[in-house]
């Protein structure tokens, strides 16, 4: 069977390198990491009803987007562990958060670039419901493989200013979604091999 041939604009493109390439923290890599498996589970630790439609509403959003692998709310041991915390217990889930961040999020690797688990934290007070489901759209989509921030597009989930914080995917973020989990892009994959095999329309 031919290998699919995914369709994105340039400006999709050249976004897609920006937020999909690499790590927002640590890791310096130049290549996508990415599951590689048909469905993702995902065990919730605390959060209020509201938080849990608005993830339910994210998880729907996402997997509406994509081919090749969807998320999943499951009991017992999961892929990503998403736990809603006080900022103050941060650290003592993972320590290597960042002090003061509103969310957080930490994924392992194998030597492939395929991710093998993965750990969201969402601040459970302190702020509005608005802006924690805004949280948990951005930071459940960087633990799907799109880990970086951008201050190019203030519409976007991944845009990293203060405010406009959308809680939902703007057009250029739907194009990233689709093309990472859309059947051409493996784990591993650079920008050279990217431009290959993808069709810029």
């Amino acid at each position: 069977m031919a290998p699919v041939r995914s369709s994105i604009s340039k400006a999709g493109l050249d976004y897609f390198f920006a937020i999909a390439l690499g790590s927002e923290y640590g890791s310096k890599i130049k290549v996508v990491t990415m599951w590689d498996k048909p469905v993702v589970t995902v065990r919730v630790h605390g959060g209020s009803a509201k938080s849990r439609d608005c993830l339910n509403k994210v998880i729907a959003d996402f997997n509406g987007l994509t081919a090749t692998t969807d998320l999943k709310v499951a009991p017992g041991v999961a892929d990503i562990e998403l736990h809603f915390v006080p900022a103050s217990q941060f650290r003592a889930i993972v320590p290597s958060a960042t002090p003061g961040s509103n969310g957080y999020f930490q994924r392992e690797w194998s030597y492939k670039y395929e991710m093998t688990s993965a750990t969201v934290l969402v601040r459970s007070t302190g702020v509005s419901e608005k802006f924690r489901c805004h949280l948990i759209r951005e930071e459940m989509t960087q633990a799907m493989g799109l880990g970086k921030d951008s201050v190019k597009y203030p519409d976007s989930v991944f845009y990293d200013k203060s405010g406009p914080n959308p809680t939902r995917y703007s057009a250029l973020d739907k194009e990233i979604i689709r093309l990472l989990y859309g059947g051409t892009v493996r784990p591993g994959d650079g920008e050279g091999v990217i431009r290959q095999t993808v069709t810029v329309k």
